[in-house]
């Protein structure tokens, strides 16, 4: 049998382009040396593409492709070893095809970024240089070179050493410019992470105690939740497992390190923003060849192939944050279901105090079991009073004297100042004039002013309608016009915010939301105010998002909860008065099974983004998708305006499509819409319509 090493070998390459389809490239035979046949699938190369170049990651290898002509060679494998094993890599392929989106489009925004290097022109776009060694190109050897002196000189350094390193090569006063220059011509291999302690950390875990089976957990505050993770992750380190905790938010990854690594001393790794590039890198292929760690991350952190990992938990699962805002647009607790099919020996646990719609279906279906029998949870025994509220400043006035005496938590429905400016007689707010979208109200110090949430622009903040010059009204109530207001009220210093570490008797935060680990302490009073604005957005979750912000504060109240709403729908307040929120659930999915809402019916949100694009340009395209992939059936609502129609002056037109299974047959409208200038979203399984 012919030796595989003896001959070059073809690769497929998935690239971060806008094509569905992966790339064929050649391995010349003498790039393969201290790399394993079987490793290269997984593994990152650098690539040209057209006049650019990219990172890519191998997805196959063929080694009869001698036919093929004009294929280009690889023009470096950069790391010790693949990004990813090929078990991920093929649940990776799944959620590509999931979500209807290019592969190699997905490999990319699912790498940290010090792993997407690109090539323009004869530069090399590389994060964190200082991360990488050199070798010589073997190809490059015994060419004879058109270098300046200084080029030959270092060329012939590295060539002695075998290996330099960027420190290495600055001591010996070579610039960045020269570095690069030998980079760009090819001249010089770069490799990553050369002085990690990569050996196998071969002992297997031992713990079964979950059955490799997927749980939902809820109906118990965070508190409870850390005291069955301690148990959990106790037993699971001993027995040199690793277990990973995701949760949606900085503050909360950093909040959670903090407890986890006074229990477990040199045992948690946080992955997360915060991390420079470098960092990022070193600990991505740590954690694949060593095990025994608590990792603590971001959503990003789902995608590194953990060694012997056997419990992920994703923290306050009904996040939307979970949803990413980019291609592959995947939603994280479907990510970690088709990583889950494709390993299969550990444990998922979705948590949250009040689980998200889409779990609560799945643990009645029997997808998920109970962690906790939520039939025998105990909640608060605190009172519950409901007040009609009339503005901002009165519903303050009636509690004042009552929160000035307990140990008390304001909660409100946003950040900030205000949501934005409305006109009473235009009936309209005041919107961005690039994106339609209206200016939230921050305040900064005693000056206010207007900014898009979509597109970041900042207005001078004003008084009057710019149409009928009419005063303006600012609409919410931010948790600083709270502050505001309530120290004017009160007189009291005895005042700080959730966030803030002064031992104060009054706390203001937002609804819990997606940051329920600020919120571990209980008070004696909980006030929610005005939590009715969830319901005013055109949006399929708006109730789930509403019951969700009235019953959650419920846990962390010892003697009353006050609550200053309009909303009067008794099926809602039914379940909050009883303290039983199974009965919103129950009550909720047969409203979605009627109206066929998710999670009963599956939604495809699609979006055509263009400037000056019109509504007979989308009915033209749509007919025409239709005619040619010969769709005979196809339950759908639109074409409309989406609700926010412009973004950065592009027009935006959208289609919701109905247990529309041939998703397959939606890149070829994504062709016929990439060819007019049209950028295509399609959203399978929408957090919401917009």
């Amino acid at each position: 049998m012919s030796d595989p090493y003896k001959k070059d070998i073809y690769i497929d390459v998935a690239l971060p382009v806008s094509q569905f389809m992966t790339f064929t490239y050649k391995i010349p035979n003498s790039k393969l040396d201290n790399i394993q046949y079987k490793e290269l699938i997984g593994r990152r190369v650098l690539v040209p593409f057209k006049k650019k170049g990219f990172t890519g990651v191998i997805t196959g290898i063929n080694s009869n492709k001698k036919d093929i002509t004009n294929i280009r060679n690889v023009i470096s494998i950069p790391d010790p070893m693949p990004v990813f094993t090929e078990k991920y890599l093929n649940a990776i392929k799944k959620l590509s095809e999931y979500y209807v989106s290019p592969l190699g489009l997905t490999i990319h925004n699912l790498l940290p970024e010090c792993f997407r290097w690109d090539f323009t022109g004869k530069k090399w776009n590389i994060k964190n240089l200082e991360s990488c060694f050199f070798t010589l190109n073997p190809d490059l050897y015994s060419a004879d070179l058109n270098l300046s002196e200084k080029e030959k000189r270092l060329f012939e350094i590295i060539k002695k050493e075998g290996e330099l390193s960027y420190s290495e090569i600055k001591k010996h006063s070579f610039s960045n410019r020269i570095v690069k220059k030998l980079i760009s011509e090819g001249l010089i291999n770069i490799k990553c992470y050369s002085d990690l302690n990569l050996e196998d950390n071969d002992t297997p875990s031992r713990l079964t105690v979950l059955n490799n089976e997927k749980f939902l957990f809820s109906h118990q505050i965070l508190k409870n939740r850390f005291i069955e993770y301690k148990r959990l992750f106790s037993k699971l380190l001993e027995d040199k497992g690793s277990a990973l905790i995701i949760f949606p938010n900085l503050d909360s990854v950093n909040s959670a390190s903090k407890v986890f690594k006074k229990l477990f001393p040199d045992k948690v790794i946080t992955f997360s923003d915060q991390l420079d590039e470098n960092n990022k890198g070193r600990i991505w292929f740590l954690l694949m060849k060593k095990s025994g760690f608590l990792i603590i991350g971001t959503p990003q952190t789902v995608f590194i192939p953990i060694k012997n990992l056997k419990l992920i938990i994703i923290e306050e699962e009904h996040s939307d944050s979970y949803r990413l805002l980019k291609t592959p647009r995947l939603d994280l607790r479907r990510a970690v279901f088709e990583i889950y099919r494709s390993e299969s020996n550990f444990s998922v646990i979705y948590s949250s105090t009040i689980p998200s719609i889409e779990s609560f279906y799945s643990y009645k279906k029997n997808i998920l079991k109970p962690f906790y029998d939520i039939k025998k949870v105990t909640l608060p025994n605190c009172e519950i009073n409901i007040k009609k509220f009339i503005n901002l400043k009165e519903s303050l006035s009636l509690i004042k004297e009552k929160i000035l005496r307990k140990k008390t938590l304001i909660l409100t429905n946003r950040k900030g100042y205000a949501s934005f400016l409305y006109c009473d007689v235009c009936e309209e707010p005041l919107n961005c004039e690039r994106c339609q979208q209206p200016l939230k109200i921050i305040k900064k110090s005693e000056e206010k002013i207007l900014q898009c949430e979509a597109c970041g622009r900042k207005y001078t903040f004003i008084d009057n309608c710019i149409r009928c010059d009419r005063k303006l009204r600012e609409i919410g109530y931010g948790s600083e016009k709270v502050y505001e207001i309530l120290t004017e009220l009160t007189k009291s210093g005895d005042i700080s915010f959730i966030n803030d570490t002064s031992d104060t008797k009054i706390k203001i935060g937002t609804t819990i939301g997606d940051k329920e680990i600020l919120y571990s302490d209980s008070y004696e009073i909980v006030v929610n105010i005005y939590p009715d604005i969830f319901l005013s957005a055109p949006d399929f979750k708006g109730r789930e998002k509403f019951f969700r912000s009235i019953f959650q504060p419920l846990f962390l109240s010892k003697e009353e909860y006050i609550i200053f709403s309009n909303f009067d729908e008794q099926s809602v307040l039914n379940s909050l008065y009883k303290k039983d929120p199974n009965k919103f659930y129950h009550e909720e999915l047969l409203l979605r099974k009627k109206y066929d809402l998710p999670p009963i019916t599956r939604l495809i949100l699609i979006t055509f983004e263009k400037k000056g694009l019109t509504i007979n340009q989308v009915e033209d395209i749509f007919k025409n998708w239709i005619k040619i992939e010969n769709i005979q059936k196809l339950e759908y609502e639109g074409i409309f305006q989406a609700l926010t129609f412009k973004i950065r002056e592009r027009n935006r037109f959208q289609i919701v499509l109905k247990n529309f299974k041939d998703k397959d047959k939606l890149k070829t409208l994504y062709e016929i819409s990439s060819k007019k200038g049209i950028k295509l979203i399609i959203e399978v399984d929408p957090k919401n319509i917009r």
